[in-house]
């Protein structure tokens, strides 16, 4: 049986909030700043991988911090890191 109240505040503004507030505030995901020379390491991944920016953002914010690279985004299958996805990831927690 679907809670027709429960769908209807997932969507919209408050589904907006309520996503943010799951991921950002109670949840476990940070976001990741560049620092502004950091941006010159994007651009040269844009043209050694052939990456569009927000690939290249991602790759920079990986390599540069030590991270693990989760996506289902083939593109980064060019790159000298390992790419994740998600099911890979699950596996480590069941």
């Amino acid at each position: 049986m679907i809670n027709l109240n429960q769908r209807r505040r997932r969507s919209g503004l408050f589904g907006f909030r309520w996503f943010v507030t799951d991921l950002f505030v109670d949840g476990h995901v940070s976001i990741v700043r560049l620092a502004g020379t950091d941006f010159f390491d994007v651009g040269e991944a844009i043209e050694k991988y052939r990456l569009d920016f927000d690939d290249a953002y991602q790759y920079v914010a990986v390599t540069s911090r030590g991270l693990r690279l989760v996506s289902f985004d083939p593109d980064f299958d060019r790159t000298d890191i390992e790419r994740w996805e998600p099911a890979n990831v699950l596996d480590q927690f069941e």
